[in-house]
């Protein structure tokens, strides 16, 4: 059995890692921005790297995105497997080894960095993701989708006005501040639509805006 990681890339396809107080330093010039994270938020499903399955995200988590619309890293190169950040990688990525998940699971969840002290995001930025998580918490969104029903039309018109109140306050608050895309993502994670497409539910944009399809 090999003792030393074989750099297949699997654990890199499966997505990127989650960022902890020790890779603040990361965030230097020639290392990893702001436009590299992404926002999982409370409640979010996301893929848990151990386990091999996804699940709901117990606290706020800043996460190396992922490439396209797919899991892998953002920063894994394919042919020939490679890591294009693998000296200054971060520290869950140091410690994975899947042989030996312990040291990396004694940490998960643990010292999470917050977005607030990712160097260079404002104080500003910082409440209006706190405002942002504040008006539209994913537990709300969770309890809409796990009682939604297309025969409902209640249920159907409160997930619709969800969907759209949360995409004014993102539209309103990236011309107010002049937020670009990737930023949006760091602050606020993906949008409700989007997630709600990953479980298979079709939202169309409309004349009046997004519907259920």
């Amino acid at each position: 059995m090999s003792e030393t990681c074989r750099r297949c890339g699997e654990c890199c396809r499966r997505g990127g890692p989650v960022l902890h107080l020790a890779d603040c330093a990361l965030f230097a010039p020639g290392g990893l921005s702001a436009s590299d994270v992404v926002m999982i938020r409370p409640g979010e499903p996301v893929l848990d790297p151990v386990a091999g399955q996804v699940i709901r995200a117990e606290s706020a988590m800043l996460k190396i995105r992922g490439r396209g619309r797919g899991w892998t890293c953002c920063f894994f190169s394919d042919d020939p497997p490679a890591c294009r950040i693998h000296a200054k990688r971060p520290l869950e990525c140091r410690l994975l080894f899947c042989r030996d998940p312990g040291p990396l699971t004694a940490i998960i969840g643990r010292d999470l960095l917050p977005v607030s002290q990712i160097p260079g995001i404002s104080a500003e930025f910082a409440e209006l993701a706190v405002s942002f998580e504040r008006y539209f918490p994913f537990a709300t969104f969770n309890r809409l989708t796990d009682s939604l029903s297309l025969k409902d039309i209640a249920a159907r018109n409160a997930f619709e006005e969800l969907l759209n109140g949360e995409l004014r306050f993102r539209l309103q608050a990236c011309r107010r501040h002049n937020l670009s895309p990737d930023l949006e993502l760091a602050l606020m994670g993906r949008p409700f639509f989007l997630s709600a497409r990953a479980m298979g539910i079709r939202v169309v944009e409309a004349p009046l805006g997004l519907r259920l399809a």
